[in-house]
């Protein structure tokens, strides 16, 4: 009787220890996170107009015919799939700095393998690739006239 008891007392023990909390926890994603622009690049079938441009203190600067227009973007990927996006524009014209207000955006996102679309509310919603393992995300933003892909590269902080 008394082998019985002390059975019974260490199966309860070896029950209720190996039951875990954190065993009902999914694990957070690798791209839950973070992320800001550090490279815009054009990807293009003529590898003579590849190109690539770095981060600047103001962002990603794009000459123009009377300037550049810098570009500073966060996305904001939370585990309830919301995001926000904040754009921040800075034109320099003739050694004049110009900084527009950031402009935020709010919506959901899903992810198909290493497809991550954004569904934002007051946009359309676009679609980026997640690369290195979550930690970062490349975004074709447009395809330009003569055929290159201009890519945001943006990695997580």
């Amino acid at each position: 009787m008394h082998i019985k008891y002390i059975l019974y007392t260490v199966l309860a023990f070896v029950l209720i220890t190996s039951c875990n909390k954190d065993d009902d926890e999914p694990a957070v994603p690798n791209y839950v996170g973070s992320f800001e622009v550090t490279s815009l690049r054009d990807q293009c079938q003529d590898p003579a107009l590849n190109g690539s441009v770095a981060k600047e203190e103001m962002g990603v600067c794009l000459f123009v015919t009377d300037g550049q227009n810098c570009i500073d973007l966060t996305l904001i990927l939370n585990q309830d799939m919301t995001f926000a996006l904040t754009t921040r524009i800075t034109e320099i014209r003739g050694g004049i700095i110009n900084s527009k207000a950031p402009l935020t955006d709010n919506g959901t996102y899903s992810v198909n393998g290493n497809q991550l679309t954004l569904n934002p509310q007051s946009l359309d919603p676009t679609e980026m690739t997640i690369v290195s393992n979550g930690t970062a995300i490349d975004w074709k933003v447009t395809t330009l006239s003569n055929g290159c892909d201009r890519i945001y590269g943006l990695v997580k902080t």
